[in-house]
């Protein structure tokens, strides 16, 4: 008798452990109770997948540590001898190490991955039906579904190493940044405006408005290019029609200034770009009048691609002078003068029989 309870407790206790596992599980599967799984089934678009990071990572600038959702354009860095893995849905897994610096984003049809890797080293190994396109140091890697490969980057330069699958290599053209004159908006969007010389008051001061943004030429063989600005954009393209082109801002990058004549004034000789590649300096006109230009470069920037070609601004000024003339300045005196000895005289009234008769000119010396 006493066996049979044992046994009957036993089995009820093991009925009870089932039943928790059970309403545990059908929890996370709901996303009533794991945030995680509830984000990444019902946000609009959600996560591309996750990162785990062993050892130094930081994501966005803000480090982070074991596991974390990504929602694709994320700037991800690995310190020296620290090894970061992505793995992205229903694409695969990339590995990121020796300092890496990329950025990664996906698009469903098909299952594509895009990166950019700046820096470092970054292992693919995509699912069947999943292919990757990554651009590195000028190069693109465009791969076929299920490949795995290795993209590392030495000097400025990128190598490629492939396990299974193929890879197709693109060489880009040209990265170029250059700089166009812009006016802001009411809602502080830059309007370009051409090359509208910048005319100036002596003396006076004005806000001498430039945008900034890099242009990425492509060789006009791939169906699909890509551009993070800040989120990575995809843009399809017909190859017969035209070379491919993408363009970001040039974000928080410093650029220098001066003047083409010194003698037009003088300039704010440095400013910073902001999220839409804008900078803002001011130019103060000079006391006598003349024509110029402005003349800005921006600094070279690790991030650039190797030969970045960097396009020098230049922007039309007129300073004109405002002034009186000696004669301007007596002819006004006479004038006040004569109105004030009329209202000195009780007012100016016309004699009716007085004629009219011409005077020659005043001569003023």
């Amino acid at each position: 008798m006493i066996r049979h309870r044992r046994r009957t407790t036993g089995s009820f206790l093991v009925l009870v452990l089932i039943s928790a596992l059970v309403s545990a599980q059908v929890r996370a599967e709901d996303g009533r109770h794991e945030t995680g799984i509830r984000l990444y089934a019902t946000a609009e678009p959600g996560p591309i997948g996750r990162v785990y990071s062993f050892g130094a990572c930081v994501i966005d600038g803000r480090p982070a540590y074991g596991e974390q959702w990504i929602w694709g354009g994320e700037l991800i860095q690995t310190a020296v001898g620290s090894t970061v893995r992505v793995d992205i849905d229903r694409v695969g897994l990339i590995t990121l190490k020796n300092a890496a610096v990329a950025r990664l984003a996906t698009a469903t049809r098909p299952h594509l991955v895009v990166a950019s890797l700046i820096g470092g080293d970054m292992a693919v190994r995509l699912q069947q039906g999943a292919v990757a396109y990554i651009e590195s140091c000028g190069s693109a890697f465009k791969s076929s579904s299920g490949a795995s490969f290795d993209v590392r980057t030495r000097n400025g330069k990128a190598s490629l190493d492939i396990t299974t699958g193929t890879v197709d290599v693109e060489q880009r053209r040209r990265t170029t940044i250059r700089a166009t004159t812009v006016r802001l908006d009411p809602n502080k969007r830059p309007v370009s405006i051409g090359t509208v010389p910048l005319d100036t008051k002596t003396g006076q001061s004005a806000q001498a408005i430039s945008q900034w943004r890099k242009y990425y030429e492509g060789t006009g063989t791939s169906g699909q290019i890509m551009s993070f600005a800040p989120r990575i954009v995809l843009a399809n393209y017909h190859p017969a029609q035209q070379p491919a082109q993408t363009d970001e801002p040039a974000v928080r990058r410093t650029v220098n200034f001066r003047l083409e004549p010194p003698t037009l004034g003088t300039i704010d000789p440095q400013g910073q770009t902001d999220g839409q590649g804008v900078v803002s300096v001011t130019f103060r006109a000079g006391r006598a009048q003349a024509s110029g230009e402005i003349v800005a470069d921006i600094v070279p920037d690790s991030s650039d691609p190797p030969g970045t070609f960097y396009e020098q601004y230049r922007r039309p000024v007129n300073v004109i002078r405002v002034f009186w003339t000696r004669t301007r300045i007596l002819i006004a005196a006479g004038a006040v003068a004569a109105v004030s000895g009329c209202l000195a005289a009780g007012g100016c009234r016309p004699n009716p029989n007085k004629q009219l008769q011409q005077a020659p000119p005043p001569v003023i010396r």
